[in-house]
């Protein structure tokens, strides 16, 4: 119970101080590549899922061992995150809006991120269903990934290395750009 307290108290804050609408683009995509994983999951399987509310948002249970066919609903999820990336990309061709922008690269992250080859995230249970070397070693890979993302986190967030000023660029860049249009 105190795990969803926390859950709806973060997102009601992050909702409430959301300015660039970045949070509630994080949700929806979020939603939605779940809902890919629901949907091939009724597909396959033929029955619906058990859903769990965690502190970390909601988590589709499914017994792995059950079905040679999992790793296509583990990999529907990501599918639908790099889809709708790539229609805001062709709808921000014809028209550029900062909502769609920021709606295309929360989607490109939410991907890249559940492709890691790390065994809690899509990336890594689709290694493990698919392939026997990564079963016998996911926990070095896994571990490894993890120390890469987090000193690729420290490099960017370091004071030598900022991204920040890039960032600030290309954001006030594209926010002329649309008035350009």
């Amino acid at each position: 119970m105190k795990s969803r307290f926390v859950f709806f108290t973060a997102v009601f804050f992050g909702l409430y101080f959301d300015t660039l609408n970045i949070f509630k683009f994080c949700i929806l995509s979020s939603i939605l590549h779940e809902a890919g994983h629901v949907a091939a999951y009724i597909i396959i399987l033929k029955q619906m899922p058990k859903i769990k509310i965690t502190i970390f948002g909601f988590v589709m249970q499914y017994p792995r061992a059950n079905s040679k066919n999992l790793w296509l609903v583990t990999l529907c999820g990501p599918l639908v995150n790099i889809t709708a990336c790539c229609i805001s990309f062709l709808l921000l061709q014809s028209k550029f809006t900062l909502n769609l922008y920021v709606f295309m690269w929360v989607n490109a992250v939410i991907f890249a991120f559940n492709m890691l080859p790390v065994y809690y995230l899509d990336g890594g249970h689709i290694l493990y269903d698919k392939f026997a070397w990564y079963q016998r070693y996911y926990r070095i890979i896994s571990g490894m990934a993890m120390a890469v993302m987090a000193a690729a986190v420290m490099l960017v967030s370091s004071e030598k290395f900022s991204l920040r000023p890039v960032l600030a660029t290309l954001l006030y860049f594209f926010i002329n750009m649309s008035n350009d249009i």
